[in-house]
């Protein structure tokens, strides 16, 4: 990631977290986790985004998430919370970041996403 959308994201972890979390949160009530306790979903989320922002914190590090992603599947949670998770974590960023144009270069910014997506 981009240094200067690195630190636009760190910068406002607390609006980003509670973005996802919102939608998160409202996902839950139509899929998989629905029979997952209320305390254990929101500890589990709150653990999640945590080592979301570590990994970004740490220049891309996966370790962490990786640790964290093999012990929730060991549990038995399904592997597209994880993926869900990340996806809605990078539609939440990419959103904010768009919203922040005033900071953001928007064109270098669709540059770097078509490289991203294009994988």
């Amino acid at each position: 990631m981009p240094e200067v959308l690195r630190k636009i994201v760190v910068e406002n972890s607390d609006i980003i977290s509670k973005n996802w979390l919102d939608e998160i949160t409202e996902k839950r009530k139509s899929d998989y986790t629905s029979n997952i306790s209320e305390s254990l979903y929101h500890s589990t989320n709150q653990e999640f985004i945590n080592v979301i922002f570590s990994s970004i914190n740490h220049r891309g590090d996966t370790v962490e998430m990786d640790d964290f992603a093999e012990r929730l599947i060991n549990l038995g949670w399904p592997l597209s919370y994880i993926t869900d998770g990340l996806q809605t974590f990078r539609r939440v960023t990419i959103e904010f970041i768009l919203n922040q144009s005033d900071k953001v270069d928007t064109n270098e910014f669709s540059r770097i996403l078509k490289i991203v997506e294009d994988g």
